[in-house]
């Protein structure tokens, strides 16, 4: 049976070990979200990985060669538990793709319109 499992890469490697598992067939999902970058004066919105060194990755680990993960460029391990990968819980994966927007962005973050004066409260 398939499950989502966690991988952490290494500084800034996403992308390359989301392309080296894709091409050793793994299904894998790396949730990204746009990001404001000022430089000079110009303003560019550019996709940066939600949770920066972490992708996903669907096996079925009585099926899949999921040991070949640990030694794919850009991957630094899998989260385990007792040597084995911990599969993550039920749905993590469908609720942050159901928040994706049409160009495969999440909002991480719902945006609340106050105006001056309103009164907030901190918790």
């Amino acid at each position: 049976m398939k499950h989502w499992y966690v991988v952490h890469t290494h500084a800034n490697a996403e992308q390359k070990a989301r392309a080296h598992l894709t091409r050793q067939g793994f299904d894998v999902y790396l949730p990204q979200y746009n990001r404001r970058i000022s430089h000079a004066r110009k303003v560019d919105w550019r996709p940066r990985p939600l949770f920066p060194r972490y992708l996903f990755v669907e096996l079925d680990l009585d099926v899949d060669a999921w040991r070949a993960i640990h030694s794919t460029i850009g991957v630094q391990y899998m989260i385990c538990r007792d040597e084995r990968p911990a599969a993550i819980p039920e749905g993590i994966v469908d609720e942050i793709r159901s928040t994706e927007n049409a160009a495969g962005r999440v909002s991480p973050g719902r945006r609340i319109d106050l105006n001056c004066g309103d009164v907030v409260q901190i918790t």
